[in-house]
């Protein structure tokens, strides 16, 4: 289909630019004017111009975490108050200020043009998750799209919050653990060397560990290795998992492992499986509120949970209940469900308000998880200070403890 180079004026009285995709010119200036768009200038341009605007000179469409969250919640508040979607969609992309936020707006802008849905637009952005697109569907299907889109907002909040979280609460131990790695390095290559020769001059039985880190200290360059090697193989597993996990999907042997291996350490694991559990209790309740089928919910929540153990368990889950089981029962038997959620989840059944009971659950995982995050930085503080503590002063006591030592005895055979 032919595109065309537009200059028009919006609603606002301001001049704007772009392309549009139409058969002929005439149909490109209805595009325009059904968007609120006052034509000035349509000019059809060869497609080679159009994909080198488009893919080399054009900044590709993309919006950060956060402008995604904005860009919904604006969109839902929008549809809200009655303003028509695309004469919304223009007035939020003059508001951007980034240029790859523009450029996707713009996308949604000319799939809407062209007949399309918001979620078919929304389909086009590979950055978009997958849950958004799903309750933007169900939203059209069931004319609730503005409340969809603010509650996918919410959601995805809140998980980018989680994020922001982790990331500030792993900054220390990383640093800490950097800074350590660091000090053994300079005490094993540099210094101990040197210490040695003026130990080993005074002819002093050692003590067992100050031997120990002697004895390391002439292996350093083995050392090195091993701990390359070590570093190397954890970097070309994490790059392997990462492209299985992208080949193969989350469904491989090698991944489940990989997330079943992380449940297993202690606090990481507990708030992997409680983050997961308020994922499944949130979406769940908000896809069954929004008349979501049983079927097409988990379809949505397999593409929705990253951990492969819980995935798994949605596939098992989704067979059983396909052969005639109860959900309250097929939840039960993937064995990874605490109590409290079975709980809720039998009441909800039996009462007919699963999507209510389910949303008390997801709160109940949410605060946990705040607490968590919010005493998480505590617990890690000063286990790394104990650690840095014990470390340095046993380097400190394995080179300078003889050395003392022998001084004392100097002193002592000197009558002091």
């Amino acid at each position: 289909m032919p595109y065309f180079y537009y200059r028009a004026t919006n609603f606002a009285g301001e001049t704007v630019s772009g392309i549009i995709e139409a058969t002929d010119k005439s149909e490109a200036i209805e595009k325009l004017s059904s968007i609120s768009l006052v034509p000035e200038r349509v000019i059809r341009i060869p497609s080679f111009i159009y994909f080198l605007i488009k893919h080399i000179f054009s900044a590709p469409p993309y919006m950060s975490p956060r402008e995604l969250i904005d860009f919904l919640k604006s969109v839902g508040i929008g549809i809200k108050a009655g303003i028509p979607l695309l004469e919304l969609l223009i007035s939020i992309q003059e508001e951007m200020t980034s240029r790859r936020a523009k450029a996707a707006v713009r996308e949604i802008i000319q799939t809407l043009s062209a007949g399309g849905t918001f979620s078919q637009a929304l389909k086009k952005l590979k950055f978009v998750p997958s849950i958004v697109i799903a309750f933007a569907e169900i939203g059209e299907e069931t004319g609730n799209l503005a409340d969809n889109l603010i509650f996918a907002s919410q959601r995805l909040e809140f998980i980018e919050t989680v994020k922001s979280q982790v990331k500030s609460a792993s900054i220390y131990p990383i640093i800490s653990f950097t800074v350590v790695m660091a000090s053994l390095f300079v005490w094993i290559y540099f210094v101990i060397p040197k210490v040695s020769v003026f130990l080993y001059s005074l002819g002093l039985e050692l003590p067992v560990y100050t031997l120990f880190l002697l004895n390391l200290s002439k292996k350093r360059e083995i050392i090195l290795y091993y701990f390359l090697g070590i570093f190397g193989g954890i970097l070309i597993s994490y790059f392997l998992l990462k492209f299985i996990t992208k080949k193969f999907g989350k469904g491989h042997i090698l991944v489940y492992l990989k997330d079943k291996i992380k449940m297993k350490i202690p606090i990481l694991g507990k708030f992997i499986k409680e983050y997961n559990l308020f994922l499944l209790a949130s979406f769940m309740s908000s896809l069954l509120r929004s008349g979501c089928s049983i079927e097409r919910m988990f379809s949505i929540l397999r593409s929705v949970i990253d951990n492969a153990v819980f995935y798994r368990a949605i596939n098992e889950i989704n067979e059983r209940v396909n052969k005639g089981e109860s959900l309250t029962e097929a939840f039960r038997n993937a064995k990874i469900f605490p109590p409290f959620f079975l709980r809720y989840m039998a009441v909800g059944e039996k009462t007919g308000t699963l999507d209510e009971q389910l949303e008390i659950v997801a709160q109940f995982y949410k605060e946990k998880l705040d607490r968590i995050l919010s005493t998480l930085p505590k617990l890690i503080e000063p286990i790394m200070i104990a650690l840095i503590g014990i470390i340095t002063l046993s380097m400190i006591m394995a080179v300078f403890y003889p050395i003392y030592s022998q001084i004392g005895k100097i002193l002592g055979k000197g009558g002091f």
